[in-house]
């Protein structure tokens, strides 16, 4: 299974959001699920392509059961409301796009499909949680304009300023600047 995985710092603290692809011909093991869910504030999503009438499917396979299995030993839930994710070939859905989250976030999250495929198969799943983004604000360096000294400056710039300035080496005009 290939997971990626992402911390958000949130105002109640780190959320994880975890992204997952398990191939369909890949054999299982229940040991893969169990390092996925990693804490009590983690979204797994992603294409499980698994089987189960927990998330709509009208059948279960053998992937489905294991993630029902880990979901349960873990407190998780799956949060699909049983639309399809997938267009077969044949016009049908089938549901093997997943969202599981923590029990602690299972209150809090909601989960839709968006019917544009955007030229996939699979179709966009949009997933809310109802908390805030921690923000950090980046301060631009403040530049003390008005306390410069511009009248020396201008003096300053005047006086290094000459002809053997004037040249497009850019390692020789450093070396000049910073001899003066």
């Amino acid at each position: 299974m290939e997971t990626m995985g992402i911390a958000l710092k949130t105002d109640t603290g780190y959320t994880t959001v975890i992204n997952c692809y398990r191939p369909p011909d890949k054999a299982i093991d229940i040991t893969q699920f169990d390092r996925i869910f990693v804490n009590d504030t983690t979204i797994l999503t992603g294409d499980f392509n698994a089987k189960h009438t927990l998330w709509g499917s009208e059948t279960e396979d053998d992937t489905g059961l294991a993630i029902e299995i880990a979901m349960d030993k873990h407190n998780y839930v799956c949060i699909n409301n049983g639309a399809g994710t997938r267009q077969n070939y044949s016009g049908t859905m089938s549901h093997l796009d997943l969202t599981i989250v923590s029990s602690k976030l299972s209150g809090k999250s909601s989960w839709k499909v968006i019917s544009d495929c955007t030229g996939s198969d699979h179709l966009p799943i949009h997933i809310e949680l109802a908390q805030s983004l921690y923000s950090e604000y980046d301060t631009e360096p403040k530049f003390l304009f008005h306390k410069a000294d511009w009248v020396d400056f201008k003096e300053h710039f005047k006086a290094s300023f000459t002809a053997d300035l004037a040249t497009e080496d850019v390692n020789l005009l450093a070396n000049v600047l910073r001899k003066q």
